[in-house]
């Protein structure tokens, strides 16, 4: 078992543009506003962040363009404790940007702009499995067939497969993925795949094994938001409740809930152990403001076990 895992994460890079607003205006109406930000943005980025900061040696695999803001993602990734070496840089296309308008009634609009995002090809995930990492972790927020390429690569390799199935559409073919270790998706993209509405822990059986026959998944996670996590391997199936907490801010907090499922089951091999964990950072990541602000640290764990008591050693 190594010290430190190495976990390969291909995925997407934006620019974030974070515009805090009063409400949102009519069609033709300006209106002024006083609060906006830029920060780190993307699936993969999110994902990248929470494994570096839950103690994984983190190597990502994603493209920029070669400007001003792909030059300051890349800093702030090597900052946090990122391989960057297959961060690669687009001269011909910009870097991603997003978005996201958020009212004080906690709505929110997100705008996305994939820019260079839609250039990583399989030629850039083959020379990135060079590292020979410890796992791979995979979004469907990248193009199909670099992430297909990807899934195919890693399997020859025998490097295990970690999938979570945001933007998961009806027609993406889940048979080519080939074996996977963890297949994470939230309840709407089951409902749209699967046609079968959670309502219950029924429901979530039934759409774990329509997924299952499709995926060859060992184990499979359902991210039902404020009920929790469901999780099932074939056989055994578990609701796993969430913790307590005022909820702040949920964006982002399904990529961190994912990459912490992935890091403790690469250290523990307990599946059930395993989202637990990622309940308890998905707890720290909603009782925050801001994406990248509120992704965890592993001292973040430590002291949300110790203050509400929670009987989980790590």
């Amino acid at each position: 078992m190594p010290s430190k895992w190495r976990v390969m994460n291909i995925g997407s890079a934006y620019t974030g543009l974070n515009l805090n607003i009063t409400r949102m205006p009519a069609l033709g109406e300006q209106t002024r506003e006083r609060i906006y930000r830029y920060e780190p943005w993307g699936r993969g980025a999110n994902t990248a962040l929470t494994f570096s900061r839950l103690g994984a040696d983190c190597v990502f695999c994603a493209r920029v363009g070669a400007d001003s803001n792909g030059r300051m993602l890349r800093r702030f990734y090597q900052k946090n404790g990122i391989d960057v070496r297959f961060v690669g840089e687009d001269k011909n296309v910009r870097t991603g940007l997003a978005v996201r308008m958020t009212d004080d009634s906690g709505g929110s609009r997100t705008i996305l702009y994939p820019g260079a995002n839609d250039r990583l090809s399989p030629a850039d995930a083959e020379e990135a499995l060079t590292c020979l990492p410890d796992a791979l972790f995979l979004q469907l927020d990248i193009p199909d067939k670099t992430m297909l390429s990807a899934a195919q690569m890693a399997r020859e390799k025998g490097i295990p497969r970690f999938i979570s199935a945001v933007g998961l559409e009806p027609g993406f073919p889940l048979e080519q993925l080939g074996e996977t270790e963890i297949f994470m998706l939230n309840e709407i993209e089951t409902a749209r795949y699967t046609g079968i509405e959670l309502r219950n822990t029924n429901e979530c059986t039934r759409a774990c094994i329509a997924l299952k026959s499709r995926t060859n998944a060992h184990y499979i996670v359902l991210k039902l938001g404020e009920r929790g996590a469901f999780l099932y391997d074939g056989t055994y199936s578990k609701l796993l409740t969430p913790y307590d907490v005022d909820v702040v801010d949920t964006a982002g907090a399904g990529d961190v809930f994912s990459a912490a499922v992935t890091i403790e089951y690469l250290r523990s091999g307990d599946m059930e152990r395993a989202v637990e964990y990622a309940n308890i950072a998905a707890a720290i990541a909603i009782s925050k403001s801001g994406e990248v602000a509120s992704i965890p640290s592993e001292e973040d764990i430590r002291c949300f076990i110790y203050h509400n008591k929670i009987s989980f050693s790590l």
